[in-house]
Parts: structure tokens; sequence; C-alpha cells
């Protein structure tokens, strides 16, 4: 990647500068005052000159009735920027809290929590947002992947009263008693795991969107809304995947975002940087935040008016980290410095936090609000796909207020997914792409995995649709499940997640594949089950009425991801009560008498019609039996929690769909049975008792039959393994 190097300003405009701020401090006493700093923040005589024309420009605008207004918030964003570094450095540095005038020699810790420096350069950023928000009156949210910024956002959040509950019952509710002491003992805290406060993104943060690592530089492009503004805090690092990720931009279904490379290292300058500023003074990042949010509004009037192609030139601003905390120094000499400069008034920064409490809005998220049709009953025998892409076009039309994402493989979509194709269209990056394609088409073709997962994580708002296959199975498995676990982490700390449920479409054809590579799928689906069953969903679909009623409870649910697992072959519907009853129950009772000895148990739509051919089998031999088809195995698994034990099926449902008095129980799967057996140890009777066919691994390359009877599961087999369980045959 190519990088630039930051050039130093000519002589002769530094000396015109330092005259013109001379004339500014001498006419306006207000902007002297500002102009002098404090703490640690220092105004240069350019940043000096820019904040001139933003006093005016606002003033002019009608966002401040007098430029002394202005003046006076840059004032109280320097002072909340000093008192925010100033605890920033007391919870990652020291051991007990201090107030004294100087830091005490004992004051110090053996082992920091997490990076001051890190921590530190996010504190001027997210400062100048708050301000920012204030003198424009436009809320702009965050997003973020330091982990270190963690701290910044605890401080302000207690500051600026706008905690979640939990937080404001520890440490207080008002600014001006918080137990800061309190705060310092649990930061870093691991014995709740990162719901605690932290060198880390915490999920009892407000506004928190994503756990750090989802990863934020593909997700943040689809994050922002129409009408929304987002400031992206990023490690300059990883400034090439957000590069990539901007192409998806368009202003006709997104809003303004900005993103903010923060460079704590002094390292060079990477491509597609629009400015550089010093990231200790909080106004000059106010400065180019404003002007990167102003000069992509301008892009997108002139987009929309000119019809103007992909891809966009992208304002983008990078922070020279602040330079209060030197990783060459002694790390007491640093303290104490930092300590003594940043310290406060309790009076002044009590008074600025109050003056930016204006900006913040104190609520929950918004949780989706998503209609959810009535669907299409088929009483034929039909492809699962195909109901679902009728079904999915239903939702999509009687929820216009919901951007739509549908994320797949290129060509996939236009391959399984017709009726959504025709409807939605596939997203244009590029003016070579012409027939087929729109710049604001709702489907997103990617070959990466990782982006494919991105892409609906980050458009937590809408509407979310993703079709996976082999290529990109295990690659989107590592967000999907990061996001599944952060938002159960919220759920328990009562912030639930606000975006709706995401449906993963995934094909079971992994007996067709001929290779170990073609399982990928299985591995998937197994990686997916061993999580918590209320938060991650594995539905094995039966049936095209099933897939229906599996779509519209992922979508009725918030924080959850579902897979559904779907068969390419036409298959004879279950009525439309008896999958509605099969979703809400996980499994259903199919054929037979549950009170009969002999259990068959299906999992799986070719295990399902397996066992059919069982059933009649043991039907015409006159061998008494009962035939439960399981959609949802982890719903019959052993609890781990008390908060997984709430969401599986309880006593009563399973003595009555698995009855004690049943002797003999064979089951049936399109997984590993080993891998079934031990996920649903509520069912398993013993070895002697219980038998299970499923996978093993064999890939014959040959057709289906083939190879299901090369992995021992067929009719053949399963009634010899009934005659081995009964020790009697079968006639």
């Amino acid at each position: 990647m190519r990088h630039k190097r930051l050039a130093e300003p000519a002589a002769g405009i530094n000396e015109s500068l330092a005259v013109l701020t001379q004339q500014y401090r001498n006419t306006n006493p207000a902007f002297a005052e500002w102009a002098q700093g404090r703490g640690l923040i220092q105004h240069s005589d350019a940043v000096q000159s820019e904040v001139w024309k933003l006093v005016e420009h606002l003033a002019e605008a009608g966002y401040v009735d007098h430029p002394a207004m202005c003046l006076k918030l840059l004032t109280q964003l320097d002072v909340l920027c000093n008192h925010v570094a100033w605890m920033v450095l007391q919870l990652t540095r020291l051991q007990r809290w201090c107030d004294d005038a100087t830091l005490p020699d004992d004051a110090l810790r053996l082992q920091a929590v997490g990076d001051t420096r890190r921590a530190l350069a996010s504190v001027p950023v997210l400062c100048a947002r708050l301000a920012l928000n204030r003198l424009t009156r436009h809320q702009r949210d965050w997003f973020t992947d330091i982990s270190d910024a963690g701290a910044a956002l605890e401080v302000l959040q207690l500051m600026l009263e706008t905690a979640p509950l939990d937080r404001r019952h520890r440490y207080g509710s008002r600014c001006e008693s918080v137990d800061w002491a309190t705060l310092l003992a649990d930061f870093g805290d691991l014995s709740e795991s990162q719901s605690n406060p932290g060198p880390w993104i915490s999920p009892e943060l407000t506004g928190v969107r994503a756990p750090v690592g989802a990863p934020t530089e593909w997700q943040a492009v689809h994050q922002v809304l129409p009408g929304e503004r987002l400031l992206v805090l990023l490690d300059s690092r990883g400034v090439g995947m957000l590069l990539e990720s901007l192409r998806w931009w368009h202003p006709e279904d997104c809003g303004l975002l900005v993103p903010v490379l923060v460079d704590c290292d002094d390292g060079a300058v990477p491509a597609g940087v629009t400015r550089i500023v010093d990231g200790s003074d909080p106004a000059a990042c106010l400065c180019a935040i404003l002007e990167a949010e102003t000069r992509l509004g301008q892009i997108a009037a002139d987009y929309v008016e000119d019809e103007l192609e992909p891809p966009v030139a992208f304002p983008m601003v990078y922070v020279r980290g602040a330079n209060w905390w030197s990783s060459t120094a002694d790390d007491a000499q640093c303290a104490a410095e930092l300590y003594q400069r940043a310290r406060q008034p309790q009076a002044l920064w009590q008074a600025a936090a109050s003056a930016m409490k204006l900006t913040v809005r104190n609520r929950r998220a918004s949780m989706v609000t998503v209609n959810r049709p009535a669907p299409h009953w088929r009483h034929e025998p039909s492809a699962m796909l195909a109901a679902l892409d009728q079904y999915f076009v239903d939702f999509v039309e009687v929820n216009p207020h919901l951007r739509v994402r549908l994320a797949a493989a290129p060509v996939e979509a236009r391959k399984r997914l017709p009726t959504a194709l025709d409807l939605l269209e596939v997203r244009q990056i590029s003016p070579l792409q012409q027939e087929g394609y729109q710049p604001s088409g709702a489907i997103v073709e990617v070959v990466d995995g990782l982006e494919m997962a991105s892409v609906v994580l980050g458009n937590q708002m809408g509407l979310n649709l993703v079709l996976l296959d082999n290529q990109q199975a295990l690659a989107a498995l590592d967000p999907l499940l990061l996001s599944s676990h952060f938002a159960r982490a919220q759920a328990m700390v009562d912030e639930p997640a606000a975006w709706v449920g995401i449906p993963l479409l995934t094909r079971s054809d992994w007996w067709l594949a001929g290779s170990q590579s073609g399982s990928r799928l299985l591995e998937f689906s197994e990686a997916m089950l061993a999580q918590n069953a209320d938060q991650v969903r594995v539905l094995m679909v039966p049936d095209a009425n099933t897939a229906m009623c599996c779509l519209k409870q992922c979508y009725g649910e918030f924080g959850v991801i579902s897979q559904l697992v779907l068969d390419e072959h036409e298959h004879i519907p279950l009525e439309p009560r008896q999958a509605e009853q099969l979703v809400t129950h996980g499994a259903l009772c199919l054929a037979g008498n549950c009170g009969a000895e002999l259990q068959l148990v299906a999992c799986g739509s070719r295990a399902l019609n397996i066992a059919r051919e069982v059933s009649a089998a043991l039907k015409q031999a006159g061998t008494a039996h009962s035939l439960v088809y399981i959609l949802e195995p982890g719903r019959f698994r052993v609890a781990r929690d008390e908060q997984e034990e709430r969401y599986l099926a309880d006593e009563s449902l399973i003595s009555s769909l698995f009855p004690e008095h049943v002797q003999h129980r064979l089951i049936l799967t399109d997984l590993h049975p080993e891998v079934l057996l031990g996920h649903c140890r509520r069912l398993d009777l013993g070895p002697k008792r219980t038998a299970a066919l499923g996978f093993l691994n064999q890939y014959p390359n040959r057709n289906e039959a083939a190879a299901l009877e090369a992995n021992g599961l067929d009719c053949q087999a399963a009634l010899a393994a009934i005659q081995e369980m009964l020790a009697t045959p079968l006639h």
C-alpha cells in the first residue's frame, strides 16, 4: 500500500498565521481565553485560524446565537478533555483513586491495565464528538475497534449521566457523586467477563454497536442509515479493509460517516487519507471531523444530482496520537507530569460535562419493528429455497422502512433466489458493471465470508439475509459468533441488542461433495450447534412450510443468529399447524404413538426421508413405534447456565415427546451421529438401547443414494440397527 509523509508547512505561511491569529486574540477576549490552551492542550496558529472561521460559520448559520457561546463551549471542551485524560491515567496506571495536587509516589500500579498511550489517543476525538454534536445540533454516534477506548467511554458516560442502569446503580447516577474509587477498583476485573469496565468495549457502554474484532472496518459502512451521522474511530492499521468496504457506500441508502484513523506509533500515513491533524488538540479533531462530514455531504448531493458513478472518493481523517504519554520515557515520570497538568478543578469539569449533556440521547437503542406476513403455505411437494425466496420478498415489501441487505457469493443469489434478485438487484461497485446492477442495490455480492458476515452485522437496524456456501462458511463463523456472544452479554445485563435476528441459509449437500473440502457447511453447522442455544439456533429444516416458519420466527427475535439447514430437493410439506408447532417446540411427533417402546428420531431432511421408509417397514412388520422429528437439536441439550436453561425444552415437553418408558431409540441425522448424541444427551438411553446413524466422513463421489449408503444412513442399515437393539428379527 502506498504511504505518504506529513509535510511541514512553509515558514512564510506560519508567520502569516501567527500575525493573523494575534489579531484575532487582540480583538476577541473570549477567543484569546480559549486560544491560550489549558493543561495538556495547546492550540497551534493553524488550528486557531480554523476555529475562528468555524465560529463565524456557526454564528452565521444560526447554530449559535453569538460567537462567544461557541468559544465558551470550546473552552469547556478543553476542560473536559483534560479531565477525561486525567481519569484514563487513573484507571490504567494507578492502583487507588487519587485527588491530591500531585501524584503520590506509591500510587502507580506495577503493571498497567491496558495500553495507556492508546487509551489516551482516543480521548480528544471522543470529546470532540460531543462538542460537535452540541454546536451543530446533530447527533453523531460512535463506532470503534480500539479496545482501549473503553476507558474514556466509561468515564464519559458517567460524567454525562448516560450510563446504563447497572452502571448507575454501582457507581452513582449523578456526575457530582460518582464513586470513582469503586470504578478504578473494578476496572480491568475479569471476574464477570468483559461486562465490567476495562480496556475493552463492554456491552454496558451507552451507544455500543458491536464488539471489537467484529471486524469494525468492514461493518462501518453498513452501520449508518440515511439521515444518521457516525464517527468511526479506527486503528490506523485497519485502513486496508476500511478502504475496501467503503466501495459499498451510496447516499441513497447510507448516512454520513467519518472514518478517523488514530495512529499512536507516529508511522507513515496510509493512502486514502484526506486530512491529517494533531491528536493532542480536540479542537483540531473537531474541525477535521466537520470538514470531512461536510465534504461527504457535498459528494452525496453531487452523486444524486449528477448521477456520479461509483466508487466515491471518501474523506478520511488521520489523527496523530496525543503526545501526552511517551513510549520511551520513564512511566513514573510520564504519569506524574500528566497527572499534574491534566488535573482540573471539580467545578470546571462538572460544568463542562453539563454543557455536553444536551447532545446525548439518554435512551436505549430503538428496537427494530418488523412486520411479519403470514406464509403462503405449500400443499404440494416444494423446494425450501423457492419458498423462502418468495417469502423473503414478502418481508421486504411489507417493511419498506427497513434497509435490506442480502449477502451472497457472486452468482449464488442469481441462481437460488431469483424472485429476490428481481426486486432488490445487485449492488454496483464499478462503472464496468452495467446490466443487472444498481448502485443502491440491496444484494451485496462478496467472495470473502468475513466480509459477507460483516455486511449483515453492520446493517443492524435493517432486514438481513445471508446465503452461505462451502467457500464462505467457516470464514464467516468468527464475526457471527463474536457478535452473538456480545449480544448475549448485553442481554445478561438487561441491555438487549437492538438488531433483529439474522437468518443464514445453508445447504446440506455435503453428501455429494466428493471430498472433505465440501463438508465445510457441516463443520459450520456443528460449530454453531456448540454455541448457547438461547442465542444461536441451528434449524434442521425438513420442508418448505417449516422453512417459512423458521424465517418468520427469526425476524421476531433480537440479537439471535439462526442457521437454516436446507435441502435442495422438493419435499412433501408438513401441514401448516404441524410446521408452526415444530418451530415453537423444536421437535414434533410425526407418526405413531409416543408411548411405544421403540422410537425413531430424525434430524435433517434426508434423515427424515429414511426414517419414513423405516417407519413404513416397521408398520408392515407390525412393530409398534413412534417417529419424532427434531428441528432444533440445541433445545434438547443439558443447560450450561441459567440463561440457556430458560430457552431449552422443559420437562413436560421432554416427557411427552421422549417418555421414559421408551426402551429403544434409533436416531438418524444429517450431522455426525456422535455430535448429535453429545448435544442431545437427554435422549441417550445408553449404547445398548440407543443407536445413531449419520455422516461418517465417507465421500464416494457418486450419486446421493450411494453417498448415503456409504455412510450407513439408509433404510437397510437402520433396520439392521433396530434388529441388533431388539435382538429379534423383523418380519
